[in-house]
């Protein structure tokens, strides 16, 4: 089933917007028929600026904010007097004075002590 449709070419005269009278005057000139190399030199030139400040702006940003971070990662010295360095001084505490261990079982006593007693019982041949 072939169904061929056309449409009637209508050929109605210019309508009034068409039709210009003597009474406009002159017509205008063709828009971009006359091209000035200077403006637009100088107009590529301030886009290109523009855009080399402007990508150079955001570097710079962008390169400090990253560093910001970072240094506030890696700088943990207001953490570590907050949470890490109490910990690291009862453990310091621990290995280097006699004490109860913390089962209750066992006798704690500083590692240096327990270093030279290892080293003293190695020498005289006595081993494990």
């Amino acid at each position: 089933m072939s169904h061929t449709q056309f449409l009637p070419e209508e050929h109605h005269e210019p309508d009034s917007w068409h039709r210009h009278s003597d009474a406009e005057g002159r017509p205008m000139a063709e828009h971009g028929s006359h091209v000035n190399v200077t403006v637009l030199s100088i107009a590529f030139v301030a886009m290109t600026l523009f855009m080399v400040v402007a990508v150079a702006g955001i570097i710079v940003y962008f390169d400090r904010h990253t560093r910001e971070v970072r240094q506030h990662a890696l700088e943990t010295t207001t953490e570590a007097s907050d949470y890490s360095l109490p910990y690291r001084q009862q453990a310091k505490d621990q290995l280097d004075g006699f004490g109860w261990a913390a089962d209750g079982s066992h006798i704690r006593i500083p590692v240096e002590v327990a270093k030279q007693q290892i080293v003293t019982r190695y020498a005289q041949g006595g081993g494990h």
